[in-house]
């Protein structure tokens, strides 16, 4: 009897998080799976991205001085990222943040092109940076949007696992589509086999995503515990 208890706990709460969350989870997976063509999708809404990919490298040490020489004067000039170009993002990528003596910090990005060094327009706004941002903050402040996304990571993760546990006979169900019988009986045999053919991304995806979002909301709280409130101190920790 505590079995047929836990059983149907376990079967209810995984309905009702896939009810009431069901949307929330399938947008963020959703733009997720879009978001990782980023890179192909942006040269097919930005003609300027459209060229030639040259395996040639030139020579780029005077470029790079150039642009060091060029923003260290705002403050501390950090280079996060430098990309050589790639056939899909045919062109040089520089990413770097400037931190000013009041701490606050501004991200710089530039594109140049591969084998003229010409600097790239950025067209900031597209399909693939709403995807992405979508995917990664739901377009809110950073802060707030992260946490709402790992916690749809954490609801993955509870559904997967209540899944596992309220299914008593998994590996049958498996082998078990019975598209001859009722619909109620044809919608629930196709939901328990593609959530078992699933299962092993499922519990990767749900498990980073829910890991992410659970440092989005403890990094805070840690930094203030371990370094009186400096989060980049933590991340230098951590790394």
């Amino acid at each position: 009897m505590l079995a047929k208890d836990r059983y149907l706990r376990l079967y209810d709460l995984h309905s009702w998080i896939g009810i009431l969350f069901g949307f929330f989870i399938y947008l963020v997976a959703f733009t997720g799976t879009v978001a990782l063509f980023y890179e192909e999708i942006k040269p097919w809404e930005d003609p300027s991205k459209r060229l030639q990919y040259f395996k040639e490298r030139v020579v780029i040490q005077g470029k790079l001085e150039a642009f060091i020489d060029e923003h260290k004067s705002k403050g501390e000039l950090v280079i996060n990222r430098f990309i050589f170009p790639t056939e899909s993002a045919p062109y040089y990528r520089i990413r770097s943040s400037v931190s000013d003596d009041n701490d606050k910090s501004e991200t710089i990005e530039e594109k140049w092109h591969s084998s003229t060094l010409e600097l790239l327009p950025d067209r900031k706004y597209g399909l693939s940076l709403w995807l992405r941002n979508i995917h990664r903050n739901l377009m809110l402040p950073s802060k707030i949007g992260g946490a709402l996304v790992g916690i749809s990571g954490i609801l993955m993760l509870v559904l997967t696992i209540t899944g596992i546990l309220s299914h008593g006979r998994i590996v049958t169900d498996f082998f078990k589509l019975r598209f001859k019988r009722s619909k109620r009986l044809k919608w629930q045999d196709s939901h328990k086999v593609l959530g078992i053919f699933g299962l092993p991304f499922t519990i990767m995806i749900s498990f980073t995503g829910a890991l992410l979002g659970v440092v989005v909301i403890l990094a805070p709280i840690a930094a203030t515990i371990a370094f009186q409130g400096n989060t980049e101190m933590l991340k230098a920790e951590i790394t």
